[in-house]
Protein backbone atom coordinates (compact mmCIF):
# COMPACT_ATOMS: atom_id res chain seq x y z
CA UNK A 1 0.00 0.00 0.00
CA UNK A 2 1.21 3.73 -0.50
CA UNK A 3 -0.08 4.76 2.19
CA UNK A 4 2.61 2.71 4.33
CA UNK A 5 5.35 4.35 2.24
CA UNK A 6 3.71 7.71 3.18
CA UNK A 7 3.42 6.39 7.47
CA UNK A 8 7.15 5.90 6.78
CA UNK A 9 8.65 9.21 5.51
CA UNK A 10 5.70 11.05 7.50
CA UNK A 11 5.07 9.20 10.55
CA UNK A 12 3.72 12.69 12.30
CA UNK A 13 0.78 12.35 9.89
CA UNK A 14 -1.88 11.53 11.84
CA UNK A 15 -4.43 12.12 9.46
CA UNK A 16 -2.89 9.79 7.12
CA UNK A 17 -2.56 7.04 9.78
CA UNK A 18 -6.22 7.36 10.82
CA UNK A 19 -7.23 6.76 6.81
CA UNK A 20 -4.98 3.76 7.29
CA UNK A 21 -6.94 2.55 10.28
CA UNK A 22 -9.95 3.03 8.71
CA UNK A 23 -9.11 0.54 5.70
CA UNK A 24 -7.16 -1.72 8.35
CA UNK A 25 -10.58 -2.03 10.54
CA UNK A 26 -12.56 -3.23 7.28
CA UNK A 27 -10.09 -6.07 7.42
CA UNK A 28 -10.08 -8.52 9.80
CA UNK A 29 -6.35 -10.19 8.24
CA UNK A 30 -4.54 -6.83 8.86
CA UNK A 31 -5.40 -7.18 12.73
CA UNK A 32 -1.41 -7.00 13.63
CA UNK A 33 -0.32 -3.90 11.12
CA UNK A 34 -3.74 -2.53 12.62
CA UNK A 35 -1.70 -3.05 16.38
CA UNK A 36 0.56 -1.14 15.11
CA UNK A 37 -1.04 1.65 14.05
CA UNK A 38 -2.70 2.28 17.50
CA UNK A 39 0.28 1.71 19.37
CA UNK A 40 1.94 4.57 16.88
CA UNK A 41 -1.31 6.75 18.13
CA UNK A 42 -0.79 5.76 21.25
CA UNK A 43 2.54 7.01 21.22
CA UNK A 44 1.67 10.15 19.81
CA UNK A 45 -1.12 11.04 21.89
CA UNK A 46 1.18 10.44 24.92
CA UNK A 47 3.56 12.82 23.33
CA UNK A 48 0.96 15.25 22.57
CA UNK A 49 -0.08 15.09 26.51
CA UNK A 50 -3.53 13.30 26.12
CA UNK A 51 -3.51 10.78 28.09
CA UNK A 52 -7.11 10.05 27.82
CA UNK A 53 -7.20 9.78 23.73
CA UNK A 54 -3.63 7.62 23.83
CA UNK A 55 -5.70 5.19 26.62
CA UNK A 56 -8.42 4.75 24.06
CA UNK A 57 -6.00 3.33 21.53
CA UNK A 58 -4.24 1.90 24.13
CA UNK A 59 -7.56 -0.09 25.43
CA UNK A 60 -7.61 -0.93 21.18
CA UNK A 61 -4.20 -2.41 20.96
CA UNK A 62 -4.84 -4.80 23.70
CA UNK A 63 -7.84 -5.75 22.52
CA UNK A 64 -6.14 -7.36 19.66
CA UNK A 65 -2.98 -8.16 21.38
CA UNK A 66 -3.97 -8.62 25.34
CA UNK A 67 -0.41 -8.88 26.37
CA UNK A 68 1.44 -6.15 24.75
CA UNK A 69 4.08 -5.01 26.61
CA UNK A 70 3.96 -1.90 25.74
CA UNK A 71 0.01 -1.37 25.81
CA UNK A 72 -0.28 -2.67 29.52
CA UNK A 73 2.91 -0.79 30.82
CA UNK A 74 1.47 2.01 29.34
CA UNK A 75 -1.77 1.31 31.02
CA UNK A 76 -0.13 0.89 34.11
CA UNK A 77 1.12 4.01 33.77
CA UNK A 78 -1.94 5.80 33.01
CA UNK A 79 -3.72 4.08 35.94
CA UNK A 80 -1.27 5.61 38.52
CA UNK A 81 -1.00 9.03 37.13
CA UNK A 82 -4.62 9.29 37.95
CA UNK A 83 -4.01 7.67 41.16
CA UNK A 84 -6.70 4.46 40.04
CA UNK A 85 -4.63 2.01 42.30
CA UNK A 86 -6.77 -1.03 42.40
CA UNK A 87 -7.36 -0.91 38.24
CA UNK A 88 -2.92 -0.77 38.37
CA UNK A 89 -2.58 -3.88 40.90
CA UNK A 90 -5.03 -5.92 38.71
CA UNK A 91 -3.42 -4.41 35.32
CA UNK A 92 0.11 -5.12 37.14
CA UNK A 93 -0.35 -9.10 37.28
CA UNK A 94 -0.74 -9.00 33.90
CA UNK A 95 1.78 -6.87 32.98
CA UNK A 96 4.53 -8.59 35.07
CA UNK A 97 3.24 -12.07 33.47
CA UNK A 98 3.83 -10.51 30.00
CA UNK A 99 7.08 -8.65 30.82
CA UNK A 100 8.34 -12.30 31.99
CA UNK A 101 7.33 -13.79 28.51
CA UNK A 102 9.20 -11.20 27.18
CA UNK A 103 12.57 -12.92 27.09
CA UNK A 104 14.57 -9.87 27.95
CA UNK A 105 16.11 -10.21 31.60
CA UNK A 106 17.03 -6.22 31.54
CA UNK A 107 13.44 -5.04 30.63
CA UNK A 108 11.66 -7.42 32.62
CA UNK A 109 13.44 -6.09 35.62
CA UNK A 110 12.58 -2.79 34.70
CA UNK A 111 8.82 -3.33 34.73
CA UNK A 112 9.21 -5.17 38.02
CA UNK A 113 10.77 -2.36 40.08
CA UNK A 114 7.95 -0.03 38.37
CA UNK A 115 5.48 -1.88 39.93
CA UNK A 116 6.87 -2.62 43.13
CA UNK A 117 7.75 1.23 43.12
CA UNK A 118 3.67 1.78 43.01
CA UNK A 119 3.44 -1.39 45.55
CA UNK A 120 6.59 -1.10 47.82
CA UNK A 121 4.48 -3.05 50.78
CA UNK A 122 3.38 -6.09 48.43
CA UNK A 123 6.26 -8.80 49.32
CA UNK A 124 4.66 -11.03 46.32
CA UNK A 125 6.31 -9.11 43.96
CA UNK A 126 9.61 -8.65 45.77
CA UNK A 127 9.45 -12.52 45.77
CA UNK A 128 9.46 -12.68 42.03
CA UNK A 129 11.72 -9.94 40.92
CA UNK A 130 14.22 -12.45 43.27
CA UNK A 131 13.05 -15.59 41.39
CA UNK A 132 13.57 -13.65 37.98
CA UNK A 133 16.75 -12.55 39.00
CA UNK A 134 17.38 -16.32 40.67
CA UNK A 135 16.94 -17.85 37.59
CA UNK A 136 18.44 -15.65 35.77
CA UNK A 137 22.02 -16.12 37.41
CA UNK A 138 22.28 -13.11 39.40
CA UNK A 139 22.19 -14.31 42.94
CA UNK A 140 23.58 -11.18 44.42
CA UNK A 141 20.55 -9.65 43.04
CA UNK A 142 18.16 -12.29 43.96
CA UNK A 143 19.73 -11.80 47.85
CA UNK A 144 18.97 -8.12 47.66
CA UNK A 145 15.52 -8.49 46.48
CA UNK A 146 14.63 -11.27 49.39
CA UNK A 147 16.46 -9.05 52.01
CA UNK A 148 13.76 -6.09 51.05
CA UNK A 149 10.81 -9.10 51.51
CA UNK A 150 12.57 -9.89 54.81
CA UNK A 151 12.20 -6.43 55.86
CA UNK A 152 8.78 -6.12 55.30
CA UNK A 153 8.27 -9.19 57.38
CA UNK A 154 10.01 -7.71 60.18
CA UNK A 155 8.16 -4.57 60.25
CA UNK A 156 4.93 -6.92 60.14
CA UNK A 157 6.33 -8.94 63.39
CA UNK A 158 5.64 -12.03 61.07
CA UNK A 159 7.96 -14.22 61.86
CA UNK A 160 6.79 -17.31 60.60
CA UNK A 161 7.46 -15.64 56.51
CA UNK A 162 10.89 -13.81 58.18
CA UNK A 163 11.66 -17.09 59.05
CA UNK A 164 11.16 -18.79 55.46
CA UNK A 165 12.65 -15.72 53.49
CA UNK A 166 16.01 -15.74 55.86
CA UNK A 167 16.02 -19.35 54.49
CA UNK A 168 16.23 -18.99 51.31
CA UNK A 169 18.53 -16.09 51.27
CA UNK A 170 20.70 -18.46 53.58
CA UNK A 171 20.70 -21.09 50.89
CA UNK A 172 22.07 -18.27 48.10
CA UNK A 173 24.27 -16.77 50.16
CA UNK A 174 25.96 -18.60 53.13
CA UNK A 175 27.23 -15.56 55.02
CA UNK A 176 23.58 -14.33 55.68
CA UNK A 177 23.17 -18.11 57.80
CA UNK A 178 23.97 -16.00 61.41
CA UNK A 179 21.00 -13.72 60.82
CA UNK A 180 18.78 -17.11 59.78
CA UNK A 181 19.90 -18.50 63.38
CA UNK A 182 19.34 -15.14 64.96
CA UNK A 183 15.37 -15.15 63.46
CA UNK A 184 15.26 -19.36 64.45
CA UNK A 185 16.07 -18.39 68.27
CA UNK A 186 13.81 -15.63 68.52
CA UNK A 187 10.92 -17.89 66.79
CA UNK A 188 12.22 -20.27 69.43
CA UNK A 189 11.62 -17.85 72.10
CA UNK A 190 8.18 -17.00 71.24
CA UNK A 191 6.84 -20.69 70.32
CA UNK A 192 8.23 -21.26 74.18
CA UNK A 193 6.46 -17.97 75.80
CA UNK A 194 3.00 -18.80 73.97
CA UNK A 195 3.23 -21.87 75.35
CA UNK A 196 3.70 -20.26 78.87
CA UNK A 197 0.81 -18.05 78.07
CA UNK A 198 -1.66 -20.64 77.13
CA UNK A 199 -0.49 -23.13 79.69
CA UNK A 200 -0.99 -20.01 82.52
CA UNK A 201 -4.57 -19.34 80.92
CA UNK A 202 -5.36 -23.06 81.29
CA UNK A 203 -4.31 -23.13 84.94
CA UNK A 204 -6.22 -19.89 85.86
CA UNK A 205 -9.40 -21.39 84.42
CA UNK A 206 -8.96 -24.58 86.05
CA UNK A 207 -8.89 -22.47 89.38
CA UNK A 208 -11.85 -20.56 88.72
CA UNK A 209 -13.34 -23.66 88.04
CA UNK A 210 -12.30 -25.54 91.39
CA UNK A 211 -13.45 -21.88 93.08
CA UNK A 212 -17.05 -22.06 91.60
CA UNK A 213 -17.04 -26.00 91.86
CA UNK A 214 -16.24 -25.37 96.21
CA UNK A 215 -18.59 -22.25 96.16
CA UNK A 216 -21.45 -24.70 95.31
Amino acid sequence: MCIRDSLEKKPGDISTRLNFITILENKEQFNQELAGQYEELAKHFLKEEEPHTAREYIAKLLDIVPDSLFGLETLFDLQIDSRLEKEASVTSRTLLDSAKRNGKYERAVTVFEKVIKAFPEDSAFQHELADLHQYSGYINEAVASLKRVAAIHESRNDLVRLLKTCERIATLDRSEEPKLHKVQELLKKNSRTRASSIAQVAALRLLVETMNSTAT
